[in-house]
């Protein structure tokens, strides 16, 4: 990597497949493959598949889009030479995400960001966020704000996860999330990550219909 440049995930769209709950067993072989899908000016996107070895089915696939930033003052630089030329194709195009805004009377869920929630550029990254949103769907449903769940959500299986980073959270800030559910589909939940009034990030998560069986 180019000294003083840093690569952070600022979109990804996980999407699961069926079989994955189903097929997928403990040591079950897998195998993880990863194509090179575009190049621009600041980000590339990389596509990351998981089948299983024994089916060749494909278990789950996730989209990625990757931007390169000067560590110092936190901003959008070029993707570096060397890794431009690792690029001869385009194979989508690069993740679209619009950010839904929250109704009025959503549910609130706030707390504080700890230092152990950082990873090694001192603030929070996407798999953090992601967890945020699954602690505050926990906790409306606990509460009663989502009714469409009658059971533990981190028994639900999930079907497709879609994760948008728009600022940087640092450990002492306070952290809203918004958690509502889809006018038109009760099973996908809408997240909205704020401090002081900025977003940070925005989630969208499909859950099944099914219990979880991993």
């Amino acid at each position: 990597m180019t000294p003083g440049v840093e690569s952070v995930v600022r979109a990804q769209h996980l999407q699961i497949s069926p079989a994955l709950y189903h097929h997928a067993k403990l040591y079950s072989p897998t195998l993880l493959s990863m194509a090179r899908a575009f190049c621009g000016w600041t980000s590339i996107g990389l596509i990351f598949s998981l089948h299983d070895v024994a089916s060749q089915q494909q278990l789950a696939q996730v989209t990625r889009q990757i931007v390169f930033i000067d560590s110092k003052h936190r901003r959008p630089v070029q993707v570096p030479q060397k890794v431009r030329q690792r690029f001869t194709a385009r194979i989508i195009e690069p993740l679209h995400v619009v950010p839904q805004i929250p109704p009025d009377g959503a549910y609130i869920f706030s707390f504080c960001v700890v230092h152990s929630d950082t990873d090694k550029l001192y603030h929070i990254n996407q798999s953090v966020y992601l967890r945020y949103c699954m602690d505050a769907a926990a906790q409306a449903v606990t509460e009663g704000h989502i009714v469409s769940f009658k059971t533990d959500i981190f028994d639900i299986e999930v079907d497709d996860v879609l994760i948008l980073h728009q600022g940087e959270m640092h450990p002492g800030d306070e952290c809203r999330v918004t958690v509502w559910q889809d006018q038109h589909n009760t099973h996908r939940l809408h997240f909205s990550l704020q401090k002081q009034q900025s977003a940070v990030a925005y989630v969208r998560i499909d859950l099944s219909n099914n219990q979880s069986k991993l």
